[in-house]
């Protein structure tokens, strides 16, 4: 598990251990005061919120990766590609599609790196991994604000972005991310947002304002945080020629 910590990263850590941590403490409070009244609500409570903690610690160590191995293997990505990875993180995206270029091929994290959003959130961790994966491409990472991007228009053929864009909290701010996102990638080039919180119809309102071709996904099991009342989705976008 300590690999994948430093793979994957721990995403919303406070809530993931907050679940955690709360359960555990209902669970130790019925172990000493067990003859009260509302013993088995207490314990459906505990049992609850371990459990939310569990799947939010599956999702962030194991399901968002596989989402993104099902994404990747979706897609053209041909060896010379231009990759954007927004809010890298510890580099789980950048790295799995860095994997798919060769030698002509780049592939470019940028983040704010707050460990508020990922635990230990750090680029240096991220470059560790980086270079721990023996690319063929070259890569770059970056510190940045995805709201206000260092690039020229239409410069990469896939831009991503992995739980990150709702973490944002104004709505306006928001619309900015996305329309960066779109504005560097390239004439038929692909946007892939993986997120979650109930954001989707707000993004998808923001990129059909921009002219977006748009597919959208439910990525089930592997996408809940805590539970399957906080799913998330894939918004697949393609920039007309």
């Amino acid at each position: 598990m300590r690999n994948r910590l430093k793979e994957n990263g721990l995403d919303a850590p406070f809530m993931t251990m907050g679940y955690l941590i709360s359960g555990v403490i209902v669970l130790v409070f019925i172990a000493f005061f067990h003859n009260f009244s509302g013993i088995g609500w207490a314990l459906l409570w505990g049992l609850m919120l371990i459990a939310a903690g569990l799947i939010s610690l599956h999702t962030s160590l194991y399901g968002k990766a596989a989402i993104w191995n099902r994404i990747i293997a979706d897609l053209n990505i041909k060896s010379d590609s231009q990759v954007l990875d927004l809010g890298t993180g510890h580099g789980l995206t950048l790295i799995k599609f860095a994997k798919q270029l060769g030698s002509n091929g780049s592939a470019t994290g940028i983040d704010l790196w707050h460990s508020r959003d990922q635990l230990d959130n750090d680029n240096k961790q991220t470059e560790t991994n980086v270079k721990n994966a023996n690319l063929k491409c070259y890569t770059n990472i970056l510190t940045g604000d995805i709201r206000s991007l260092p690039f020229e228009n239409d410069s990469f053929d896939f831009v991503t972005s992995s739980f990150v864009i709702h973490n944002i909290k104004s709505k306006q701010e928001r619309y900015k991310a996305i329309t960066e996102a779109y504005r560097v990638l390239k004439q038929g080039g692909t946007l892939v947002i993986v997120d979650t919180e109930h954001k989707q119809r707000e993004y998808t309102e923001v990129l059909a304002d921009l002219g977006a071709q748009m597919k959208i996904k439910n990525l089930g099991f592997n996408g809940w945080w805590s539970g399957p009342w906080m799913p998330s989705y894939e918004i697949e976008v393609k920039k007309s020629a």
